[in-house]
């Protein structure tokens, strides 16, 4: 699928490699993973590929919130995508640890899986150096080579976000979460949080998310 957004435009093309059979997607709860779910869950129906998600046990509540963007995907697109598969170490406290831990954990015990997909995207020039602010891990094009696609990496976060609404998928935003502190609700503080409430205020939308 390709796809224009922002100002000025910046093409947006997720892919999915000739031959491949079966795709994982890293589902985080957030609204890129979620996104990115959605446009590969579509493309996988077109071309009978098995789309399977994986998510991982971190404290920002991955797990309670995954299972409900995979049931409204399945919803919206006539699919029977699984429940997300558990992956990754539950005792490492460290965010970005914990990703990476499932992430091999995925290539370890599943290897007919053709490749791994991350809806991780670029961090904006704009939100550089904010003061107290602990930056998240992203992957970058090389992340085991040959497995893994980032579709979103040249993006930023109004980027992902305006995804939904040029597919006009928009209600799938009040499943998704953003903050990497509290499991429920928004500390308002973390880099995540920061960056959700910038998109939004960038494309002049009112986030549909519960705060």
């Amino acid at each position: 699928m390709e796809i224009l957004v922002g100002n000025p435009p910046i093409l947006v093309n997720v892919f999915i490699p000739i031959g491949a059979k079966k795709i994982a997607v890293l589902l985080s709860g957030g609204s890129d993973s979620a996104i990115l779910l959605y446009i590969l869950a579509k493309e996988c129906k077109k071309y009978n590929i098995e789309c399977i998600p994986f998510t991982v046990p971190r404290a920002d509540g991955a797990m309670s919130y995954s299972p409900n963007i995979v049931m409204e995907i399945n919803k919206l697109l006539n699919v029977d995508i699984s429940i997300p598969i558990v992956v990754g170490d539950p005792e490492n406290n460290h965010h970005s640890q914990q990703t990476r831990s499932g992430h091999r954990e995925i290539l370890k015990k599943f290897p007919d899986i053709d490749y791994v997909y991350y809806g991780s995207q670029s961090i904006s020039s704009e939100l550089e150096n904010i003061p107290g602010v602990e930056y998240p891990w992203r992957p970058n094009r090389l992340f085991y080579q040959g497995k893994t696609v980032c579709p979103f990496y040249d993006l930023t976060k109004d980027h992902t976000i305006e995804l939904y609404y040029e597919l006009g998928v928009e209600d799938l935003l009040k499943y998704t979460h953003t903050c990497c502190v509290w499991d429920k609700g928004r500390c308002g503080k973390c880099y995540n949080c920061i960056e959700r409430a910038w998109a939004f205020k960038k494309l002049s939308k009112i986030d549909p998310g519960h705060l």
